[in-house]
């Protein structure tokens, strides 16, 4: 096994985790809401802080879902153009897109830990439950650390790809 088999082994192993405890964190999202839902109108007593704790939930899923969908390719991709050129321009194309991806997710990642950091440092809380919100803010610093590393694959297989059509 090659280092880059390796490195694609390891990502792949973090990026299924990470789409684990999405998953959960989505199945305990509804819960939540149609307890909070069967609470609110049959007991007139319904959980405090749903909304919050929702949208922090929202956040994790999201960004723990970012490396697995660059993985299975289901982003959004707009080939229109490109099915009419070689398929070396094409994935030269390709290749020039997703460095251009992986130098915004950079950013991403830098500005992430840079806000969690912050918000840790002041003790920001969600309103009404009075969680801390630097580990829901870490846990969009680790999805874009895990879109970065899969982005760096898919760069390795684009250049292995461009010099296989030369």
């Amino acid at each position: 096994m090659t280092g880059i088999q390796a490195f694609e082994k390891v990502t792949n192993n973090i990026n299924r985790v990470l789409t684990a405890i999405g998953l959960a964190l989505l199945f305990v999202m509804m819960v939540m809401g149609a307890v909070d839902v069967i609470g609110r109108y049959l007991f007139s007593s319904p959980i405090i802080g749903t909304l919050e704790m929702s949208q922090a939930f929202l956040a994790v899923i999201v960004c723990f879902g970012w490396g697995y969908t660059q993985a299975v390719k289901g982003h959004v991709n707009v080939d229109l153009f490109l099915k009419r050129i070689s398929p070396r321009n094409q994935a030269i194309t390709n290749f020039i897109t997703t460095l251009f991806a992986l130098g915004i997710f950079v950013i991403i990642t830098w500005q992430s830990i840079i806000t969690g950091i912050e918000w840790l440092q002041k003790g920001r809380l969600l309103y009404v439950v009075d969680w801390p919100v630097a580990p829901f803010q870490f846990c969009v610093t680790l999805g874009a650390i895990v879109l970065c590393l899969v982005i760096i694959i898919d760069l390795i297989n684009l250049f292995r790809q461009i010099r296989q059509e030369a």
